[in-house]
C-alpha cells in the first residue's frame, strides 16, 4: 500500500512565526492514463484543524490518501497533489479571504 500525504502549516509574514488559525489540507492521488494523455483522479483525503506549534515545531492538520499499487492491474505513474488553505480577515473590506497553495509531488512509477 502506498500513500500520498500532506500537512497544512501557516506562518506570519516574517515566514518564521507560526500563525494559530483554522486550516484545511486536501491530498489527491492521481494516475497517469496514457490512452487519454491525462492524469486521472484515484483517491482523496481531506482534513481540517488548527495550526500552531509544539515542542517539536510547527503543527497543523495532516491527511493521507492510501492506494494500492497497480490498482488497475497495470504498472503506472502516480502523483500526489496537496492543497493547503486557510481563511484570513481582510482588514480593508472586513471579509474573509481564502488563501493557500498547491504542491505537486512529481511522478512515481508504481507496479
Amino acid at each position: 500500500m502506498d500513500e500520498g500525504w500532506g500537512t497544512a502549516l501557516v506562518f506570519e509574514g516574517d515566514c518564521a512565526t507560526v500563525k494559530v488559525t483554522r486550516a484545511q489540507v486536501v491530498v489527491n492521488v492521481e494516475r497517469w492514463d496514457a490512452s487519454r494523455n491525462a492524469w486521472i483522479w484515484r483517491r482523496q483525503g481531506i482534513s481540517e484543524g488548527t495550526t500552531g506549534t509544539s515542542a517539536w515545531g510547527p503543527t497543523g492538520p495532516s491527511v493521507a490518501a492510501r492506494y494500492s499499487p497497480g490498482e488497475d492491474g497495470k504498472p503506472a505513474w502516480y502523483r500526489a497533489k496537496v492543497t493547503a488553505q486557510f481563511r484570513r480577515l481582510d482588514p480593508l473590506t472586513g471579509r474573509y479571504i481564502t488563501t493557500g497553495g498547491t504542491l505537486d509531488s512529481g511522478k512515481e512509477w508504481v507496479e
